[in-house]
Parts: C-alpha cells; sequence; structure tokens
C-alpha cells in the first residue's frame, strides 16, 4: 500500500513538473486578405515557438478590436488606416499614418507590431474608354458624369463611419445617381463595372481580381484615404507574458509586396484554395516555417492548361470564375504549359483555355482539314478579332494589307493568326514585335500596318487609337483561302476613339476546351493497354451548359470545330460513353483481354515451384 502510494506521489510530482503548452487566440476576420494573413501568423508562431494558436472567427474591426480589448482574443490582424480612423483622427500625412496610430493605441494596452509590408489602400476604378472620354484621372472628375455617379462597392464600405462612401461624397462633394450597388467580392464588382451597371467600382490596391484586368485607377488628389498598412495587433500584457513573440513575428516584417498579396488573394478568391495553405505555401516558399500546419482541409485541384495568358487578358481571371461555378469543390489552378492541347490530351490538366486554331489543322483547302481528336471545345469565351491598324492622313489605300507590315511577336498566337491571314493574302511581315511596338512603329512610318488579333474593345487598342492618328482598316476582299476557323465579324461604329464606320474583319473563337471521349480507331480501340491508360471523363452536356451561362455566352462553338456539342448530336445527351456497336464490340474485347491476362497471371503466381 505504501509503494502504491508513493508512485501515485511521483506521477503527481513528474506532472507537476512537465511544462505547460501555452495556448494563445488569434480573431480572423472574414475579408479573404486579413483571414490569410492572420493564418500565417498562427502558422509562423507555432511553427518557431511551443505556443499553441486557436482560430476565433470574428466580423469586422468592431468585432476583433473589441475581443482584443477584452482579452477574448490575443492577436488581430488589421489596416493602420482602419485604426486611426475608428480612433477619429485624421492622418496629417500618409506617410505617417502607421507611426501615428502605433502611439494612439498605447495608452490603450495594444500595441501594432511591425507592418507586413504592403498599403492596401481603396481605389476607385473606371473603364478605361469613360476616362479616356470624360477625361476622368482624379476623384474629383467623377463630378463630370450628368446627373450623379453610380458606385458598386461592398456592403461594409456603405457603413463605414469615416472612410466610407458617406464620408467620400461629402468629401469631394459628388452625389450619388440611386442606392450604390452592393457586392461583396471585386471580382463580380468589376464585372458589373465592364457590363456598365455602374460608373466606378471602390476595390482595394492588393483585390485579388485586379491582377488580369485593365481599367483606370482615379488619383485620390484630396487625400481623403490614409494608408492601409497590415500589421499585427496585441495587448502589451501578452508580449510581457510571451516575449519570445516580438522575434518570431518581426520575421514577418516587409515580407508581404502588394504584388505577392494579391496573387495570394487571387489564389483564394478567383482560383478556390484554402486560406490555410495559401498562407503556408507563402511561409515554406519565404523558408519561414518548415512545419505543415495542424490542419489543411484540402480541395481537388483542378488544372486549366493556358499556353499563351497573354492573348486573353482578363478573360483568364474570368474563365477560372465560370469554371468554379461549375466545379464548386475544386482549387482551379491556371498552369502556362507550351502546349495545352497536349496538356488536356495527356491527361495533365483537365480543360484548357485557347483559340479555335488550335483544335484543326489546314491540310490542302478550307474544306480538308484534320479536327484534333485529344479535347473539343466545351463553352466560347470571347471572339478575337482582326485589327489592320493604319496611318489616319494618309488616305484609304485600296488594299489594307499593302506596304510594310507588322505582327506580333513569332511563336505566338497573335503571329500564327496574323500570318494565316497574310498568306491567304499572298504577303509577309517585315517587323514582328509586341503591340505597343507595332503601334508605334505604324506611327513613325516603319511600318504602312500592323495586324493584330485582340477580344473587341481591348484596351490595348483603345490606347493606341486614343490620339486618333491611327484607323482601322476594313480587311482586303478576295481572301477565299482564309482558314476555315476564321469567321466574318464587324466591329461596330464607336467602339474605338474616332471610329465613324463599321469595320469588316474577320475572328476566330476563344473556347474552353476539355478531353474527347478515347476514339482511337482500329480493331481493338486502341489495345488493351490503351483502357489502363490515366484520361479525364469529358465534360457533359450538362456542365456545358452550365459553363456558358456562368459566362453568360450561350454561342455555341463553331461547328468546324470538335465539341461536346457535336458529340451530343451523334451519341446523344451523355457524358461521352460509347453508344455505337463497334465501339461496345471494342470495348468488351478490351475488356475479355483484361481479364484473360489478369487470369494468366494468377497462374503464374501460383503455380508451384519446380
Amino acid at each position: 500500500m505504501k509503494k502504491l502510494w508513493l508512485l501515485l506521489a511521483l506521477s503527481l510530482l513528474t506532472a507537476a513538473c512537465q511544462p505547460t503548452q501555452s495556448t494563445l487566440s488569434i480573431g480572423i476576420q472574414q475579408k479573404t486578405e486579413l483571414s490569410v494573413l492572420a493564418r500565417m501568423v498562427r502558422q509562423i508562431i507555432e511553427g518557431n515557438t511551443d505556443i499553441r494558436v486557436q482560430g476565433v472567427e470574428c466580423r469586422d474591426w468592431f468585432d476583433c478590436a473589441g475581443l482584443l480589448l477584452r482579452g477574448e482574443v490575443d492577436v488581430i490582424v488589421d489596416y493602420s488606416g482602419t485604426g486611426y480612423m475608428f480612433q477619429r483622427h485624421l492622418a496629417s500625412s500618409p506617410e505617417g499614418t502607421f507611426d501615428q496610430v502605433r502611439k494612439l493605441y498605447e495608452p490603450l494596452g495594444l500595441q501594432w507590431l511591425a507592418p507586413f509590408g504592403f498599403d492596401n489602400t481603396y481605389l476607385l476604378v473606371v473603364p478605361n474608354d469613360n476616362a479616356r472620354t470624360l477625361d476622368l484621372k482624379t476623384i474629383a472628375d467623377l463630378n463630370k458624369i450628368e446627373g450623379g455617379v453610380r458606385i458598386t462597392a461592398p456592403s461594409s464600405y456603405v457603413r463605414r463611419p469615416v472612410d466610407g462612401l458617406p464620408g467620400l461624397l461629402r468629401h469631394y462633394g459628388l452625389s450619388l445617381r440611386g442606392e450604390a450597388l452592393l457586392i461583396e467580392d471585386s471580382f463580380h464588382r468589376l464585372l458589373a463595372l465592364h457590363n456598365g451597371q455602374a460608373d466606378v467600382a471602390i476595390v482595394g490596391t492588393t483585390d485579388g481580381a485586379l491582377r488580369d484586368v485593365s481599367f483606370t485607377a482615379l488619383e485620390d488628389s484630396l487625400h481623403f484615404y490614409p494608408k492601409y498598412e497590415a500589421a499585427v495587433v496585441t495587448r502589451t500584457e501578452v508580449i510581457e507574458s510571451h516575449p519570445q513573440l516580438l522575434e518570431t513575428l518581426d520575421q514577418l516584417k516587409g515580407k508581404v509586396s502588394k504584388t505577392i498579396m494579391q496573387e495570394l488573394n487571387y489564389q483564394v478568391e478567383i482560383e478556390g484554395l484554402n486560406p490555410e495553405i495559401a498562407a503556408h505555401r507563402f511561409l515554406r516558399q519565404s523558408k519561414l516555417v518548415t512545419r505543415a500546419p495542424v490542419s489543411q482541409s484540402r480541395k481537388l485541384e483542378m488544372i486549366i492548361a493556358i499556353d499563351e495568358p497573354g492573348r486573353l487578358g482578363g478573360l483568364t481571371t474570368f474563365a477560372v470564375q465560370a469554371i468554379r461555378a461549375v466545379f464548386p469543390d475544386h482549387h482551379v489552378v491556371l498552369q502556362h504549359t507550351e502546349d495545352a492541347v497536349e496538356a488536356v490530351g495527356q491527361g495533365k490538366a483537365r480543360l484548357a483555355l485557347l483559340g479555335a486554331d488550335r483544335l484543326i489543322s489546314v491540310k490542302k483547302g478550307r474544306l480538308d482539314v484534320d479536327r484534333e481528336k485529344r479535347i473539343e471545345a466545351v463553352a466560347v469565351l470571347q471572339t478575337g478579332y482582326l485589327h489592320i491598324l493604319r496611318r489616319r492622313h494618309e488616305g484609304s489605300p485600296k488594299d489594307a494589307l499593302a506596304g510594310k507590315l507588322g505582327v506580333p511577336l513569332p511563336g505566338s498566337e497573335g503571329a500564327r493568326l496574323a500570318l494565316d491571314v497574310l498568306h491567304a493574302a499572298g504577303k509577309k511581315p517585315v517587323v514582328y514585335a509586341e503591340t505597343p511596338d507595332l503601334v508605334e512603329k505604324v506611327k513613325t512610318k516603319e511600318l504602312d500596318a500592323a495586324l493584330i488579333i485582340h477580344v473587341l474593345g481591348d484596351g490595348r487598342i483603345q490606347a493606341a487609337l486614343a490620339d486618333e492618328k491611327l484607323v482601322l482598316h476594313t480587311i482586303p476582299l478576295g481572301l477565299e483561302n482564309l482558314p476555315p476557323y476564321f469567321n466574318p465579324v464587324r466591329i461596330p461604329r464607336g467602339t474605338y476613339p474616332g471610329q465613324t464606320e463599321v469595320v469588316d474583319t474577320v475572328g476566330i473563337q476563344v473556347v474552353i476546351a476539355g478531353p474527347s471521349p478515347i476514339t482511337t480507331p482500329g480493331p481493338l480501340g486502341g489495345g488493351p493497354a490503351s483502357a489502363l491508360l490515366p484520361q479525364n471523363p469529358p465534360i457533359s452536356i450538362e456542365e456545358a451548359n452550365a459553363l456558358a451561362q456562368a459566362i453568360g455566352i450561350m454561342e455555341p462553338p463553331d461547328p468546324i470545330l470538335p465539341s461536346v456539342w457535336l458529340r451530343s448530336l451523334v451519341h446523344g445527351p451523355s457524358t461521352g460513353e460509347v453508344t455505337t456497336g463497334q465501339d461496345l464490340l471494342d470495348t468488351g474485347l478490351n475488356l475479355a483481354i483484361i481479364v484473360f491476362l489478369g487470369w494468366l497471371g494468377v497462374i503464374l503466381i501460383r503455380r508451384p515451384p519446380r
């Protein structure tokens, strides 16, 4: 009995001597950026100390700051400008905001630690053509819009008492036309702006949706907004009881630039990456942590191959959003590759973004073509228009392709298509260059014309025609030998500066493409090994319809292309299952051979040794 009590006493003494692991809590706001940064903070603390950090969801600054002051959370991440405004102060200079807010909060027992390294101030953006037409350069210039300005903003911005919409309207003397269009995510705000539902959109400098789109940001000429530098905020008592936190968190000082933060936001908001994983990848790449976070809920990854991102511009973001809407359980990742067709054909990517020219090849004439068998068009993203630019004041030549001609850089999709047009006209280029260089060479008479293929209303063409030194020309008649993936189209009057007439040209579809059913010809459909090759399933007609609806373009792919729509006409509205008698026979023979090989393997394995 005495031994039992001795053992119990020793065990209690041993337990008492064991160090207990400290636990802190961090407030995690719903805003994507703050959510990613808070997870960075949690992971770097747990990866470099013995402190465990528990996440606590909070709605906004009011909620997080209140929890911090009451001791219900120990750490939060927020912006210096927000903290400054909620102390009802106006920054004497944007550069001094962080130091001033740090001094303001010290008497409250709160410490603003070293900032991450970027300023996510508010931006007011307008369409490029509106900026040019109305000469909009500053926020004050919005007063030029007759009848008041239509604004789209997140609902939280409308409720902000100092630096929100009411304060902005008063500061700049702006009048609002109707109620603000409240849209929570920046991508759909920019889409509403693009579609003419608003005159101006309120976004953040580091919003992921801004990565691949082009709008004009208006200058804050009256200095309404302070700097919004993201930083860690904690209580003084937390630092005193955990002194290792200062050195640990100081590793994040200046490590997150505006470009890095925008990319992280893009991965989470547009591609659908889990914020926990986005934070961990950044910390691993920056060599700030080595251990994986305690919990990572991963989504299935869907790779989208694209071999020339520059050609699509903002369409890439739009395409990813549409794909995510149809496949919400996936993390959609754009992957730049030398051959998007090959990537999908080999099962390395689920879908591809490409031009219609990648899906067929012309052998001897317009009607003699080979269609791509490995992948098929699923939905139309946009149509690329051929723009022929010449100098305005040199008369209108009978042949718009007369003289010295320039096309995009060799190997690019734009160059291939422009060369197709020139080949049909019996012409050759003398210069290969980027769009801005081609435009400049036409203006300086080094070239007579430039052939550029961009989507209708592209900002680069808008900029090229802004000073009205250049003009668009109609494509010459008689180009009967153009490849069949080109179709006659018209550029409407007024699409570009100084364009007073309709311009006839040709266009080519940009499509989302996916894997086609395995249709390798032959008596055994490619043999038994072909049935074992990894292959993504083809997109069903229902999924293709959903993608078209998400994009907002119900136009089917060109009939010359291999597409899910043509497959559905032949096989019915299936997901690509084999339906013909010959295909069924081929499949049956494949399966029989596989079963036979499996049986033979079992016999060999079970055969007793001699």
